[in-house]
């Protein structure tokens, strides 16, 4: 069994009413894209997800969709601002970690 969202695009109180409805233990997440742009809150989508497929390895699919690819560094350089570094460095190193090589600096890694 599959439960498939797509078009999020950064309203996480409604995807985390959708994500009410997903059975963890019967059915694989799909989330087709549509992550961010737009909504409130793109930087909560993405750790809830991130957060989901860590716990869920198995059983959550995480797909780009084009406002993804198109946002992903500016989203990256909010996450750097918001996230200080000295204090949280396990996520820090978590987000560096997953973060395609041409939107980190050196002082990133």
């Amino acid at each position: 069994m599959f439960y498939i969202l797509s078009d999020i695009h950064g309203c996480h109180r409604e995807m985390m009413v959708a994500l009410s409805h997903w059975n963890k233990k019967t059915e694989m997440l799909i989330v087709l894209g549509g992550l961010i742009d737009r909504g409130p809150d793109s930087l909560h989508v993405i750790h809830t997800l991130m957060d989901l497929q860590t716990h869920y390895p198995d059983r959550v699919i995480i797909l780009k969709g084009n406002h993804d690819e198109s946002s992903k560094r500016l989203l990256f350089q909010l996450i750097k601002k918001t996230i200080r570094k000295e204090e949280t460095s396990g996520i820090y190193g978590y987000i560096i970690h997953y973060t395609p090589s041409e939107y980190r600096t050196e002082r990133d890694v």
